[in-house]
């Protein structure tokens, strides 16, 4: 029963829709901005075009996102994926060079502490408390820097990445299409 019922609706709805279907009204080109078939051909060649510029950039371009991922994982890893190697390199050194500073101190306040640790005198300890406090310090500013560093080099790697999908782009598109004051040429 509940068969029949669905299939007269569906009649039902087929007959009130086909009389308000003009078939003549669907199939006009000039709604689209065509005159005649050449209009229509100029436009699916325009088409054709534009998707195949799209594949071409699909190829070439770069994931913001996986170029963040390579950034959190060795700083400026990012920028050499997207051919910034000036600024990676900057990014690389400056970070080797801060963890590398954070490291040096904190070696100099462990070997203060260790004599902190062993010392007997009153005089001893606070002595080299105080020895081993402040390169322990200098060292957390140092490490502090160099996470600054790091999540600038995640920011920039986002920001790069995109500059780098733009200038493909423009490449893609100025190598394709010439456009001169007395015409306009396509090279496939």
């Amino acid at each position: 029963m509940k068969k029949i019922i669905w299939l007269s609706l569906i009649f039902t709805n087929i007959l009130l829709f086909s009389q308000n279907f003009d078939i003549k009204k669907f199939s006009n080109p000039q709604k689209y901005g065509w005159e005649n078939y050449e209009d229509m051909k100029a436009f699916r060649q325009d088409l054709y075009l534009r998707k195949k510029l799209l594949t071409d950039f699909e190829k070439q371009k770069k994931s913001a996102s996986l170029n963040a991922l390579k950034a959190s994982a060795l700083p400026g890893w990012g920028h050499f994926a997207t051919e910034r190697y000036t600024k990676g390199n900057i990014i690389l050194g400056l970070e080797i060079i801060l963890l590398g500073t954070s490291y040096v101190y904190y070696d100099k306040a462990m070997d203060q502490y260790e004599k902190y640790k062993d010392s007997n005198y009153i005089e001893d300890i606070h002595k080299y408390y105080d020895e081993a406090n402040r390169p322990y310090k200098t060292s957390q500013v140092f490490l502090g820097l160099a996470l600054g560093v790091w999540l600038y080099n995640i920011y920039d790697a986002i920001l790069q990445t995109n500059e780098y999908n733009t200038e493909i782009w423009q490449k893609i598109y100025s190598e394709n299409i010439t456009i001169t004051p007395g015409s306009i040429s396509v090279r496939f």
